[in-house]
């Protein structure tokens, strides 16, 4: 039985609404919460309100939901519509004053609040949360509920609030961010409110911390003459999502939760190697969880295609403009959750593709790089100068977007993976048809401040054929002055965008 179709609750004190606070400016989560809502930030393929709306309507049984809007609100509006999308009635509520917090925001919802409620934050994110509990105290005639979580994280609770119960779960105090951990009980945003509640906290004075109306103490205020209780949401992956570092630890508890479901796709771009081709995708085949191996044929005129289609492969063959429509062709086609790209020329080997895996957990993509000598054959085509010359251009991206502090090492390793997630959010900023594509993906990775980790991998001599871009001096001094010129290229982009709005806001002074 569904867990709010309890007979036992009934009445007033069952709430039929819900609300969400959604208008936070996000301070602690700049650069990035200046362009994007902090509520829409994504956790795989969800973004946290909308994993908010989710867990109302599973777990609560609410499909009546107010969301309060303010810093960015029309891209709140426009993602969430009219909730129809989630099978829900979605309505908003605006307010202008933001810096207040979100005792005021809640207040701006007032005309709506006549009647028993959950409130939520829609910044937050519960990874295995159990919020159905919450239906179980609704018989007690609760004034307010509160919910918590057990950690053994400090910082976690020194940013959020702390609490004690008795032991009948009756709340006997709460302390807002302390400086001094005293439980190991860490408050969450949900809530169950009353009238009364919301009566108190319009009544509530300012903190003469904050300067601010904090909710959670002037909820507080009924301790002493109401019924406020706690709920253990039993969640140990529940993160209040204040910051960006608090954005990538709640991505990794869910990566690392769910990484055995999911699925890779292997991206092989060819022309013309059928001497290797087999032996690449027999390579990955025999590694669990490989999905599907993609190669993306360029017309070659060996038989490479057909090789690949009897070892296995999905085989899209047409005439590609080069190197990057060949790979972005195979990204694009791909159904795996990761994306993973790699030579058929065999130089690459799919013993690495376990550490790649295991630092795709906590980054949005995994670069590998072949300038660490000891991961390169001999006979490998990495010589001195070819290792340099990487090197050299790596560094020159790290010094012209030295303020996002990227760190790489080679510019054209093509072994790598990324969140197919991730990829669709790029996709269209990396138009690159040729060897230049490595790089430009790497620029645009950190570009949208996604973590991109390096690492090095093992590097080995090509199997049969040559390299189609640096097999001499010629093609070494051409594949790098294109990206070169590609770093450049984007480098002086950029400015000019920066320039562009720095002189829109001087005239509009």
């Amino acid at each position: 039985m569904s867990p709010f179709s309890s007979e036992s609750v009934t009445g007033s004190a069952r709430p039929t609404r819900a609300v969400v606070l959604a208008g936070g400016g996000g301070l602690r989560a700049n650069p990035a919460a200046k362009v994007v809502n902090k509520c829409l930030f994504s956790i795989h393929d969800h973004s946290l309100v909308e994993r908010q709306i989710n867990l109302i309507r599973d777990q609560l049984g609410i499909t009546d939901i107010i969301i309060v809007v303010g810093h960015l609100r029309q891209q709140v509006m426009d993602y969430l519509g009219d909730g129809s999308r989630w099978g829900v009635a979605v309505r908003y509520v605006e307010v202008e004053r933001v810096e207040e917090g979100p005792a005021r925001g809640l207040l701006a919802a007032k005309a709506y609040l006549d009647r028993p409620f959950f409130l939520l934050l829609g910044d937050e994110f519960h990874n295995t949360s159990r919020h159905d509990r919450l239906l179980e105290y609704l018989d007690r005639r609760p004034d307010a509920l509160f919910t918590y979580i057990h950690t053994i994280d400090p910082y976690r609770i020194m940013s959020n609030f702390t609490l004690g119960i008795d032991e009948s779960d009756g709340v006997e105090w709460i302390k807002e961010k302390p400086r001094k951990v005293e439980s190991d009980l860490c408050g969450c945003g949900t809530m169950y409110l009353t009238p009364r509640a919301v009566e108190a906290i319009e009544n509530a004075k300012p903190s003469e911390t904050t300067g601010r109306v904090e909710l959670y103490e002037a909820v507080a205020s009924l301790i002493p003459d109401g019924k406020v209780f706690a709920v253990d949401v039993d969640d140990p992956g529940y993160f209040n999502v204040n910051t960006l570092e608090d954005l990538q630890r709640a991505r990794f508890t869910y990566r690392t939760r769910k990484f055995d479901e999911f699925s890779i796709s292997v991206v092989i771009p060819a022309w013309n190697e059928a001497q290797s081709i087999e032996y690449v995708i027999q390579d990955f085949k025999a590694r669990p969880k490989i999905g599907e191996i993609i190669v993306t044929d360029n017309l070659s005129e060996d038989g490479t295609g057909e090789i690949a289609k009897k070892a296995g492969a999905r085989v899209l063959a047409r005439r590609y403009v080069g190197y990057g429509d060949a790979v972005k062709a195979g990204l694009d086609a791909a159904t795996g959750d990761i994306l993973v790209v790699v030579e058929a020329d065999y130089s690459f080997r799919a013993a690495d593709l376990p550490k790649i895996l295991v630092y795709l957990r906590d980054a949005d993509a995994v670069i590998g790089t072949r300038t660490t000598r000891e991961f390169v054959a001999q006979s490998a085509n990495m010589s001195v100068l070819q290792r340099v010359a990487n090197v050299a251009l790596a560094k020159y991206l790290e010094l012209l977007w030295i303020w996002l502090e990227p760190r790489f090492t080679d510019v054209g390793c093509s072994y790598r993976a990324i969140w197919r997630t991730e990829w669709e959010s790029l996709r269209d900023q990396v138009v690159e048809k040729g060897p230049s594509f490595t790089v430009e993906m790497m620029i645009e990775v950190v570009k949208a401040r996604k973590r991109c980790i390096e690492i090095p991998v093992s590097y080995h001599p090509r199997f049969g054929g040559e390299s189609k871009h640096t097999q001499d001096m010629v093609g070494l001094v051409k594949t790098g002055s294109a990206m070169a010129w590609m770093i450049t290229s984007r480098w002086l982009q950029d400015v000019g965008r920066l320039l562009s709005h720095w002189v829109r806001g001087e005239r509009s002074r």
